[in-house]
């Protein structure tokens, strides 16, 4: 009987409202909140949502605080770069953001825990790939100046091997997306 109430629950995609870059909702008591897709980030559908009149952001899974990135079959880095740049173009330098992981912060922190920690990780990875390091060692680049940041321990070495098979074509494993 369960099933029977709840199954139309199921399928709600049709109540899905889709935007491309920039849906702007008027939230009342003339405060507008606009949402944002500057591309894939941690997922492939990052999206932010912004309080100009309050100069705050809530960037989901772009941006990280003080944690370690956990990257996953469907993450893509190289793409996630570039989505992450034109996030720090378009918001102001002094938004409070309060991300998907970590606590509220500024947009240096951001982007030195995110954005510095993939460039690094790229630049690091294609050094190994150009110095004829495999798959098997990529796992020993050094990352320990991140070593203190939560779940560290869990991701670095698949961090790691996952831009290693982003840059070489490697299997990314199963998607969920």
């Amino acid at each position: 009987m369960g099933h029977e109430i709840t199954y139309q629950a199921r399928d709600v995609s049709d109540k899905f409202t889709t935007f491309d870059d920039k849906l702007v909702v008027d939230v009342g008591g003339g405060e507008q909140i606009e949402i944002l897709n500057f591309g894939p980030g941690h997922t492939p559908g990052s999206t932010v949502v912004y309080m100009p009149k309050r100069n705050i952001v809530l960037p989901g899974d772009l941006a990280y605080n003080q944690r370690m990135l956990a990257l996953f079959s469907y993450t893509n880095t190289l793409e996630w770069v570039k989505s992450f740049a034109s996030f720090m173009e378009y918001m102001p330098k002094d938004v409070l953001v309060i991300p998907g992981h970590g606590g509220p912060t500024d947009m240096a922190q951001i982007k030195k825990d995110t954005y510095d920690y993939l460039k690094y990780m790229q630049e690091s990875v294609e050094a190994h790939i150009a110095a004829g390091g495999t798959d098997v060692d990529v796992g020993n680049i050094d990352q320990s100046a991140y070593k203190d940041r939560p779940v560290y321990n869990e991701t670095y070495k698949n961090n790691a091997l996952h831009i290693y098979k982003e840059m070489t074509g490697g299997d990314m494993g199963q998607s969920y997306e």
